[in-house]
């Protein structure tokens, strides 16, 4: 009985989009309703995957001549996600989406993403430095959506597009998921996304202390099956004011999920725990004088740790026994709250407070210590703290601006594409590599600094013919240092007595002529190429490091 189903979803589209969705004059003897509902869903898609209001959602949707298969772009800076997505609206309700579409879909995501926006419409022209922008900050994760008012299941030729797609940007590290949106998820997702109605539940809550004034309170350990339970049933809707959702690849949450596997019963020590607000908080200890009890939370809304209750059910998912693991809890009722903004409040201080990066934890290694005394040596100070601030007066450089210029000069072309990609992963772990391998021992503060100043230099020569090449010199930049480095006397960086003021000046000599010989090889071996993704591939970027090395002369 889907069209049942999709009778029910299009009065719900009706009621969130029917003021706010202008349709164009019909043309093309297309059915107007039908653009309108390809439309409503595009922005109802976006709402289910953001935080973003109807206004929003709606200011997402591209659906329209020159749309070269994307129907909506949602930019997500708050938690660095860009949303586009292909939306196909069927009365029936049965209908899936043909791979010629999803094809079109895919060729114009990967022209939208490269920059190649000669073919596209006005409205997404606009929004080309705002995607650039964000697709060019390292922590920036895209999500590709097929949204659809079918029951019927996409073919498995369209899921292995859309896994080849996945694997193309995945390369180097995980930086694109795709979902697909089917009737059934629309559905199921009406009573909260579409409707905002509340989410009520029932949680026993152990060794817990409450808390009256000036708002009512409860804070204690709760079992992991528990958060698992309420996951399974409610999903993301849980987050709806969290400023994140669930961010399924991460290498934090790797390791949470790490030690509900390994060591479930140290997981309440190691966790920071869950922020709870409800509208209504109602419930009793199990005995008259019990720690324990069951209480039911009206209106739930996790405001902290959407993190901790997606690796629960992950663990769980993945075959984790849970059943030993526990979490700590705060549950904050709003029921007699006369102030407005304090849930608000209470949100943006739960996720705002200093945290701990993972950078912060290379000050535990001594080598830092060794190279800031050396860089003194040389005049420079080296930043390798969080909190350390430049002086307009000295000469300093960032522990991120080491790191990257060391992996850039690394013979492993991998730890460039880290750079490029992922640069956080070069100091994920202190004990192993990529870190260990570029901070030791043997790294000594004047290879540190000549790896600085050539990364420096590199950098200003492609600002130089940037007017020339476009998004190529961006594109580019750490395999470009990658390879200028591989046609540098390295083994002599340790060497005070090494005339580097003269490789500098033969650097910026030669590098403009380097540069074009290397996209002249490029252009041979990969004419079509995507210039975005084809530097985050590290295979083909392998390829064209090899090919280079043997078929140019060292400019240097």
């Amino acid at each position: 009985m889907s069209k049942i189903h999709v009778t029910q979803v299009k009065r719900v589209l009706d009621e969130l989009y029917s003021d706010l969705i202008e349709i164009d004059m019909n043309k093309n003897g297309h059915d107007q309703k039908s653009i309108f509902y390809t439309r409503s869903l595009a922005a109802y898609a976006v709402k289910m995957l953001s935080n973003a209001t109807n206004i929003e959602s709606v200011d997402s949707v591209t659906d329209g001549f020159g749309d070269n298969g994307i129907d909506f772009i949602h930019i997500d800076n708050e938690s660095k996600r860009l949303i586009i997505g292909q939306s196909k609206w069927t009365h029936e309700g049965q209908k899936s989406p043909e791979l010629g579409e999803i094809l079109k879909f895919i060729k114009g995501f990967n022209d939208l993403i490269n920059g190649e926006l000669d073919s596209f419409n006005k409205e997404i022209k606009e929004l080309s430095n705002d995607i650039e922008d964000l697709v060019s900050n390292t922590q920036c994760k895209l999500i590709a959506v097929i949204v659809y008012s079918g029951s019927q299941p996409i073919s498995k030729e369209i899921y292995k597009e859309l896994e080849n797609l996945k694997g193309e940007y995945n390369n180097i590290s995980e930086i694109l998921d795709y979902k697909v949106i089917d009737l059934k998820k629309i559905y199921q997702s009406i009573p909260y996304v579409g409707q905002g109605l509340p989410i009520n539940a029932n949680l026993s809550i152990n060794n817990y202390g409450k808390i009256e004034e000036p708002y009512i309170g409860l804070y204690g350990k709760v079992d992991a099956s528990e958060i698992y339970n309420l996951y399974n049933e409610f999903g993301e809707f849980l987050f709806e004011k969290n400023l994140r959702k669930f961010i399924t690849d991460s290498s934090i949450n790797e390791s949470v999920q790490a030690t509900l596997v390994e060591s479930p019963e140290k997981f309440w020590y190691f966790n920071n725990g869950i922020t709870v607000l409800c509208n209504k908080l109602n419930g009793a200890p199990k005995g008259a004088n019990s720690k324990s009890g069951t209480f039911t939370l009206e209106g739930i809304n996790i405001v902290n740790g959407a993190q901790t209750v997606g690796n629960i059910f992950k663990a769980k998912e993945r075959g984790a026994d849970i059943s030993k693991a526990s979490v700590m809890i705060k549950v904050i009722s709003l029921d007699e709250c006369e102030d407005d903004i304090f849930a608000d409040e209470i949100t943006k201080s739960t996720n705002s407070q200093n945290r701990i990066l993972t950078k912060d934890f290379i000050t535990l290694d001594s080598v830092h210590k060794r190279l800031y005394k050396e860089m003194i040596l040389y005049n420079y100070k080296y930043l390798y703290k969080t909190g350390d601030m430049k002086d307009s007066n000295e000469s300093s450089f960032y522990f991120e601006t080491a790191a990257t210029s060391l992996a850039c000069a690394n013979d492993n072309i991998r730890y460039a594409m880290l750079a490029k990609t992922s640069v956080g992963k070069l100091w994920e772990d202190i004990n192993k590599p990529p870190y260990s391998t570029l901070f030791n021992s043997k790294t000594t503060g004047l290879r540190v600094l000549r790896s600085v100043l050539v990364a420096s230099l590199v950098e200003k020569e492609l600002e130089k013919i940037e007017w020339m090449y476009g998004k190529l010199t961006q594109h580019s930049n750490r395999f470009m240092l990658h390879m200028v480095f591989c046609c540098l006397p390295k083994e002599k960086f340790d060497d005070p007595d090494f005339q580097f003021n003269v490789l500098e000046e033969s650097i910026s000599k030669n590098f403009k002529s380097f540069f074009t010989s290397v996209k002249h090889r490029m252009d041979i071996l990969y004419p079509s190429a995507h210039i975005y993704h084809f530097f985050r591939n590290g295979s083909k970027c392998s390829h064209l490091k090899t090919d280079i090395l043997n078929n140019i002369q060292n400019p240097f």
